[in-house]
């Protein structure tokens, strides 16, 4: 295959082209559909409205079209809808990065940007719930808590299985018969004595919680 040789003619040819089957020719999108034909251009006639100005396209009515467009993409958006677009993505593993956004979804990310509703991406993913690096599908902030709680009562209530008759629980006992069980401890509060101080914590509100279900 021959490689493509410009020249200011061709240029216009392809322009031509362009305009003849209807795409918008604003910068941006003309940049999308046709890029070396934007590249050729600005290298010939020194800009993307030069050259359409060659062909008898009036720029500035280009552009003002191009803003009343992004003012209609604009206008279907709300602030839920931003979250709820957001959080489908986020569901969908989606690169949320504003570098990966600001190109793929251009529509959603304006939209976000813009003072009418949160005035920067990473003010719309903060109010989204969700983070710019997802490691796995989304989840609302209510229930990611809600489920480190779950996680952190059940090591617990496991490492309370180990304990002697009278209650106490051995650190070595533990560390001698489920290691996991210890180092993922250590881990989640950050010292033996944390975790220790954790399940008395548990137990006591397991307690509490009987004595008020008795006196109902």
């Amino acid at each position: 295959m021959s490689k493509q040789l410009w020249t200011p003619t061709e240029t216009l040819n392809r322009i031509r082209e362009l305009k003849e089957a209807g795409h918008d020719l604003a910068y941006g999108n003309a940049l999308q559909v046709a890029p070396r034909v934007v590249a050729a251009a600005r290298r010939y006639f020194g800009s993307w409205g030069h050259a359409l100005e060659q062909v008898g396209v009036d720029y500035a009515a280009v552009v003002e079209l191009g803003r009343q467009r992004a003012s209609d993409k604009r206008s279907k958006w709300s602030k839920e809808r931003i979250i709820q677009r957001i959080r489908e993505m986020a569901a969908k593993n989606e690169p949320l990065n504003t570098a990966v956004v600001s190109l793929k979804h251009t529509d959603i990310y304006s939209a976000a940007c813009s003072s009418r509703y949160f005035g920067g991406w990473s003010k719309a993913l903060e109010a989204a719930g969700v983070s710019a690096k997802q490691d796995g599908p989304y989840r609302p902030i209510g229930l990611t808590l809600t489920l480190a709680k779950w996680r952190n009562e059940l090591l617990l209530e496991r490492i309370g299985q180990l304990s002697r008759p009278d209650g106490s629980i051995d650190e070595q006992i533990v560390r001698t018969l489920a290691p996991a069980l210890h180092d993922a401890s250590i881990r989640r509060f950050g010292s033996w004595g944390k975790t220790l101080h954790a399940i008395k914590n548990v137990s006591e509100q397991a307690n509490s919680d009987t004595e008020q279900t008795s006196q109902i």
